[in-house]
């Protein structure tokens, strides 16, 4: 049986690689927080095997060249926070031996918001983003400086970098008084959802401002707050994304572990009340002693376990927690000179209309845009003189009939038409932004959500996993599941972004070393 195997950030097909029959630990899926975790139970000695089933590891955080060659698509990189020295990425990659093959440069302007008639540049500085906001927003003076006083409280307390469930008691009585001064904010706003946030604000135009940071109306309103801390941000020097992912796949081989990638995992097996091996997609069982799934929640336990290994009240709260809205997005290669257009930063959010209901609506000239032009901050993702623009917008997965498709699930003409002219029409948008942006546009790359749950099969083709509303922004699942035996990482058990996707697989590890007497080659006692 020939397996995809990732070496040296390279796909390489090779006919001779077999998948040994048992393992300590397989790993379901090489998004970064399945590889961070097999790289550390490899660097621990355990034998690890990562089953993805896409051609290539890193999930959503994937980047891949253009048709032509000439572009690199970068689709979900925007910014990365907790890299500076002793933060989570950089204390990850450092135990796992390869921080040197990644450097990071810090962004001096984090984020743009364009309105109808406003303009706000958000940088690291609060007392210049207060300035500026205070300016455009005068009536609003005293509701900006309290919100991002309080901002800048949460913004004081760092995450720890332990699993809370690994903490003594001494370390948990530590970690709790740290977050002492927060706790009038958290206490404030615990309950609170973006939609009820803003109304503290009188004007229509900061409400919509405040609103597209989080553009969610069930949201936490925490999460507002936690975006203004204004943490510092950063970018790989070059190469985007994928220099993450090569990074975690070279830790993994560096300690010995395998990556099989185009090797789906159809079912986790349970034997006795514990996971005891995995079946894949072909039909093959392969032994393990502990099983990691990086995968879709929904997924993992109700299809790949089977919901009569689970207890009806996980059950109920799996079918209770909301998912995370999905998003339609077109990647353009550009001939524009982006600068000459007044673009200094490549993450801009553009606003058509002071109304919270249509910048979340399926109105395509009124939702609400990301922009992110990423060659602004890495220019090796284009050719000399050209630029890439990607354009997201809050589009849901059952758009139009889930976008025109047969149902028999093809995706036919009427499929390809539809998105199409939703791109078309996304285009004409970001031309209030992008003056000319159609006439300069040299190649073009769709993504529906339903592209998205194919690829990485996440429900509905969600890329935040579940929806951090206020009664679960706080209420983490366990990393330890009611399976023994088998555990998760990834962006269904932690808060989204990079960084806190590469801790979890971190915390899945460590959590899996303290279970587990493992030997180094088959089964230990669990």
């Amino acid at each position: 049986m020939s397996y995809i195997v990732l070496e040296a950030g390279e796909v390489v097909l090779s006919a001779q690689v077999q998948l040994e029959p048992e393992y300590d630990v397989v790993v379901v899926g090489g998004g970064l927080g399945g590889l961070s975790s097999a790289a550390y139970l490899a660097r621990a000695g355990r034998s690890v095997l990562v089953c993805e089933q896409h051609a290539r590891p890193g999930g959503y955080c994937t980047a891949y060249p253009s048709p032509s060659g000439r572009f690199r698509v970068e689709q979900t990189l925007q910014y990365l926070m907790l890299c500076g020295e002793g933060e989570w990425l950089d204390v990850a990659l450092r135990e796992l031996g390869v921080r040197d093959q990644i450097g990071f440069k810090p962004l001096d302007t984090f984020l743009r918001v364009i309105g109808p008639d406003y303009d706000v540049m958000l940088t690291f500085d609060r007392d210049q983003v207060e300035a500026e906001l205070v300016c455009q927003f005068p009536t609003e003076a005293q509701a900006i400086r309290r919100l991002l006083q309080e901002a800048g409280t949460m913004g004081r307390v760092r995450p720890s970098a332990q699993s809370f469930e690994l903490m003594s008691w001494w370390e948990k009585v530590r970690a709790a008084v740290q977050t002492l001064p927060a706790l009038p904010v958290l206490g404030k706003y615990r309950h609170t959802t973006v939609a009820e946030g803003i109304q503290m604000f009188r004007d229509p135009r900061l409400r919509a401002f405040i609103f597209s940071l989080v553009p969610c109306p069930q949201a936490g309103f925490l999460a507002t707050l936690f975006l203004l801390a204004l943490y510092p941000a950063w970018l790989p020097r070059a190469g985007g994304a994928n220099t993450l992912v090569d990074a975690f796949v070279a830790a993994l081989r560096k300690h010995g572990g395998t990556l099989a990638c185009g090797t789906q995992v159809s079912k986790i097996c349970v034997q006795d009340g514990r996971a005891a091996e995995v079946e894949l997609a072909d039909g093959r069982r392969i032994g393990a002693g502990v099983v990691v799934s990086n995968a879709d929640a929904l997924m993992t336990f109700k299809q790949m376990v089977g919901q009569e290994h689970l207890p009806s009240g996980f059950l109920a709260d799996l079918e209770q927690r909301p998912v995370a809205p999905a998003i339609f997005s077109v990647w353009l290669g550009v001939d524009l000179d982006l600068r000459a257009l007044g673009h200094t930063t490549g993450r801009v959010i553009f606003n058509p209309t002071h109304e919270i209901d249509a910048l979340t609506s399926t109105d395509l000239e009124e939702c609400s845009l990301t922009i992110n032009m990423y060659s602004l901050d890495d220019p090796s993702v284009a050719p000399p003189g050209y630029h890439t623009v990607l354009i997201e917008a809050p589009l849901p997965y059952d758009y139009l009939d889930r976008w025109g498709i047969e149902p028999d699930g093809t995706r036919g003409e009427r499929y390809q038409r539809l998105k199409d002219q939703v791109a078309d029409a996304l285009i004409r948008s970001a031309e209030r932004v992008l003056p000319g942006l159609s006439h300069h546009i040299v190649e073009r790359e769709i993504a529906t959500p339903l592209t998205y749950e194919r690829y990485t099969l996440n429900h509905r083709g969600s890329i935040h996993g579940w929806l951090q509303t206020p009664a679960w922004m706080l209420a983490q699942a366990s990393q330890r599941t009611p399976v023994k035996g088998l555990y998760q990482a990834g962006h269904w058990v932690n808060l989204c972004g990079m960084p806190s996707v590469i801790q979890s697989g971190r915390n899945a590890a460590a959590l899996i070393l303290a279970d587990h007497s493992l030997s180094l080659s088959g089964r230990g006692p669990g």
